[in-house]
């Protein structure tokens, strides 16, 4: 291999290495904090909660600050849409 076959090379890591940790740093992965059943019906409660996604017994919760926290409901809580319509929070299954 010539030398400049093997400068491009180096190059093309660096850039690929740099482009990877810039990426990184821009969208970094959070982590939903996990809560009890009972912390989030008291939440909603509360007003503190503007949105929920159902997905099955997973619900995960959004605050008015975007924090999200994940609950698992019990498998047949009837009153929990109820709840959140009271509530005025924005229900997504």
């Amino acid at each position: 291999m010539n030398n400049n076959a093997k400068n491009f090379i180096v190059w093309a890591i660096i850039i690929m290495v740099t482009m990877t940790l810039v990426n990184s740093f821009q969208n970094p992965v959070q982590t939903n904090e996990k809560i009890s059943y009972s912390e989030l019906l008291s939440m909603v409660e509360n007003n503190q909660v503007t949105q929920v996604n159902i997905t099955g017994q997973q619900l995960e919760a959004v605050q008015a600050n975007g924090q999200k926290m994940v609950a698992t409901a019990p498998y047949q809580d009837s009153s929990l849409i109820e709840t959140l319509r009271k509530s005025g929070v924005n229900i997504r299954v």
